[in-house]
């Protein structure tokens, strides 16, 4: 039985005080209201947009904002590949399409995206750079209509069909009752207390003690529910040893979607289990994997962050630091680094995991190390446009110089440059 578990959102809620009025001022105010009642009957009738599968079936809804921006997409997987096609030499991949809708006029305005992605699989040899984005249309479908995207031929796939139709409230999803209780599979970790909350039990406030004498860097907890894992990369750990660690948890809205409409409660789960921990010197307890995991993502953090110092550090030292465009380059060149781990680095993670299969454990350690890299070379570019935004602002005393060298502090915190 499948089980739908998306984030729970919050919704904002507005009330209006009423006040006493003349029986002109009313018939005025009715009349007001009048001529506004088609306005907001078109603004109530809002837009979807559905894939449209070969045998005529459709694919789950996509509310059509009425904001036109650019950063919001949903994303679906690429149509059937075209028999006997194959991809340009040097080519990546195609991963997914990605549909911006915006409302236009009373129509949906629809880009198509392709994003191509050279960093699958991650083990495999060569640069990987990440995913990159190629527009394929743009369409403007009213409702009731249909297009064919046929652009997507020449990325070796079947024209997506797309249709636009009115979007339909969808109904609430219930909460996911949290676990009934924890446990612990670990002599590292203690469960002190946890205590459930909320009218429907959908949250649960868990208390842990860490016994042992070692500092705890990451933990990996699971139920039926999902997994979820905590990780730090600062330089305080987790939980140091013989401290508590405190946290909610909690799975949010989910359950079956019934063909009738509506959603089957999602069962409880029996317990929520700490199955791993990530100790600061690198060794771990519990499950290998979710240990894998966590120590090869930390691992890709700090190669990445290394290789940005190096770039910061050469670029504090050359001269004419202060020159126009200075920033920029050094936030291109960031923003070009390779999120592929070295096969040295990938040989090492994968000797600290005997138990899992070799071919199987370099897979795995490698997607995870570049989710590092990728992680880091984000977190640098949002230091850097940090800095390029006070160097805009020309506020009094800026100077790029000392500014770059705060960050370069930043990057020292985080770099591990003695496994770089």
């Amino acid at each position: 039985m499948s089980f739908l578990r998306p984030l729970a959102l919050a919704a904002l809620c507005a009330s209006a005080l009423s006040f006493p009025q003349t029986a002109p001022a009313q018939e005025r105010r009715a009349a007001v209201e009048e001529s506004k009642a088609p306005a907001a009957a078109a603004e109530r009738r809002r837009l979807a947009v559905e894939v449209v599968e070969a045998d005529g079936s459709r694919g789950h809804p996509f509310a059509v904002s009425d904001i036109t921006h650019d950063s919001y997409a949903a994303e679906i997987s690429p149509p059937r590949r075209i028999d006997g096609w194959k991809r340009p030499e040097g080519e990546p991949p195609l991963t997914r399409i990605r549909l911006r809708l915006s409302e236009e006029g009373g129509a949906a305005r629809i880009k198509v995206v392709a994003v191509l992605d050279d960093s699958w699989p991650p083990d495999a040899p060569g640069p990987k750079y990440g995913p990159r984005e190629k527009a394929v249309g743009t369409y403007l479908v009213r409702e009731g209509e249909t297009v064919s995207v046929g652009g997507l031929k020449s990325f070796g796939v079947e024209p997506l069909v797309l249709a636009v139709t009115q979007a339909k409230p969808e109904p609430e999803m219930p909460f996911i009752p949290s676990p009934a209780r924890a446990v612990s599979r670990l002599k590292s970790i203690e469960v002190v207390s946890f205590l459930t909350e909320g009218a429907e039990m959908e949250r649960a406030r868990l208390v842990l003690r860490n016994v042992s004498p070692k500092n705890i860097v990451g933990l990996e907890m699971g139920s039926d529910g999902g997994v979820n894992m905590m990780q730090t990369f600062g330089p305080r750990p987790l939980i140091a040893s013989g401290a508590t660690y405190e946290t909610e948890t909690g799975s949010g809205r989910g359950g079956r979607e019934l063909p009738g409409g509506g959603y089957e409660p999602a069962p409880q789960s029996d317990a929520l289990v700490v199955g791993a921990a990530v100790f600061e010197d690198g060794s771990y307890e519990g499950d290998a994997k979710a240990a894998a995991t966590m120590l090869a993502r930390q691992k890709g953090r700090s190669l990445q962050f290394a290789r940005v110092l190096k770039l910061l550090q050469d670029a504090l030292g050359a001269d004419g630091l202060d020159a126009p465009g200075s920033l920029a380059r050094l936030k291109s060149q960031v923003g070009g680094l390779r999120i592929d781990v070295e096969p040295s680095a990938l040989d090492e993670l994968v000797s600290r995991f005997p138990e899992i299969p070799r071919d199987e454990c370099r897979r795995h350690v490698a997607e995870w190390a570049l989710d590092g890299l990728r992680m880091a070379r984000g977190e640098s570019l949002g230091l850097l446009e940090k800095v390029e935004s006070a160097q805009a602002q020309k506020a009094d005393g800026f100077d790029l110089s000392r500014r770059l060298e705060e960050v370069r502090a930043t990057f020292e915190k985080r770099a591990d440059v003695r496994r770089e």
